[in-house]
């Protein structure tokens, strides 16, 4: 299981969420009451899983990712930083405490970000929104969902204004449409990144983020001696 190689490699620097960096994966509910159970019980064990009453698809990412703001808005309003990203992620935890302060985030969302983009109009596509959904030729561009960053502060002004954005399933796109709404920026960081390369555990040690990492890949990036 993936979250359990994640407790292993780049979570463990909370240990056990008992340190100044807290992680919890943030799941919602599937149509097998045995994976539901099974769900239930290793919250139980590990102490580490939110379990939200929607259902754990890709068109609800949205409500995944503002029931995480609210949850650490509530539960850990004294944070400065707050961190979204996805299991199959390499997030680097080490380099990204050491860099966080020197990037002085203020009202923003940092990561790898667009500053512009068009909304994808191509029905076959899994990014497909349609004029209904999404009538404007641009997005206010927006941070790849893969992994950024904010402050406490930014993300409870996103849940504060949250009610009065209309839904709209691409969570990156959604949390840009709320940053705009706020008067707020994003900023592309060097050392997010969201595609997929060449695995070289030791280029994984000088960046932030990686995606589609897979769990052997894990393992030698947070294990390399370099």
């Amino acid at each position: 299981m993936k979250r359990n190689v994640l407790r292993k490699t780049w979570t463990s620097i909370a240990k056990n969420n008992t340190s100044e960096v807290r992680y919890v994966f943030l799941l919602g509910k599937h149509d097998d009451p045995n994976w539901n159970n099974k769900i239930v019980e290793e919250a139980k064990q590990y102490g580490d899983i939110i379990i939200k009453d929607f259902k754990d698809t890709y068109r609800h990412l949205t409500y995944k990712t503002i029931s995480g703001f609210q949850w650490a808005v509530g539960f850990c309003p004294n944070a400065q930083y707050i961190m979204k990203t996805d299991e199959d992620m390499w997030v680097n935890t080490p380099k990204l405490l050491q860099d966080i302060d020197s990037w002085k985030i203020s009202k923003e969302v940092i990561g790898y970000c667009h500053s512009t983009a068009a909304p994808i109009r191509d029905k076959k596509s899994k990014w497909y929104a349609s004029p209904l959904e999404y009538p404007e030729k641009q997005y206010p561009g927006f941070c790849s969902g893969t992994g950024y960053v904010t402050t406490m502060s930014v993300a409870q002004a996103i849940v504060g204004v949250s009610p009065h954005i209309p839904y709209f399933y691409l969570e990156d796109v959604y949390v840009a449409i709320c940053i705009r709404k706020l008067g707020y920026q994003l900023r592309n960081v060097k050392g997010f990144y969201n595609n997929k390369v060449p695995f070289k555990p030791c280029e994984y040690q000088r960046i932030i983020t990686r995606h589609q990492v897979t769990i052997l890949e894990l393992e030698a990036a947070w294990s390399a001696n370099c």
